[in-house]
């Protein structure tokens, strides 16, 4: 069930991103949609395994943080690194999370001023520059006691 809520709140981020004229064509992604999905998804991974309440955003762009009032959840497929771009915020956390579903990881965070080293800073897929942020960079999350 939270697979299909995710994914539907994914869709309808799409749906609102058409509808708004703002349906961006990334390089690398042979379907729009999975921005979209990929990001619901990993935003509702995390705040399941942080037992945070997830809001369900749509049509925020950024404006307000994913989950709380300071943490960006960035999910990427499988074997890569987390992204931030120069225009992010400094002051909030990137979380990154990495797979595919059903299964995701959460990989660790880093504070956006901390992401913005130059070494990081790749220009890929014929996008504008950005920061790729190796794991070994990120702290890590404890898990619970259970």
């Amino acid at each position: 069930m939270e697979v299909r809520v995710a994914a539907s709140v994914g869709v309808e981020r799409q749906l609102q991103s058409m509808h708004m004229g703002l349906h961006e064509k990334v390089p690398g992604i042979k379907c729009p949609w999975e921005i979209n999905i990929l990001g619901a998804l990993g935003e509702c991974a995390y705040c399941k395994f942080r037992a945070h309440y997830w809001n369900f955003s749509v049509n925020t762009f950024k404006n307000i943080p994913d989950v709380g009032c300071n943490v960006q959840i960035r999910t990427t497929a499988p074997n890569l690194r987390l992204i931030v771009r120069p225009e992010d915020p400094s002051d909030q956390y990137f979380v990154h999370i990495r797979g595919e579903c059903p299964t995701y990881e959460v990989v660790g965070w880093i504070l956006g001023k901390d992401a913005k080293q130059p070494g990081w800073l790749e220009a890929v897929n014929g996008r504008s520059p950005a920061y790729f942020v190796p794991d070994n960079a990120l702290t890590p999350f404890k898990l619970k006691a259970a």
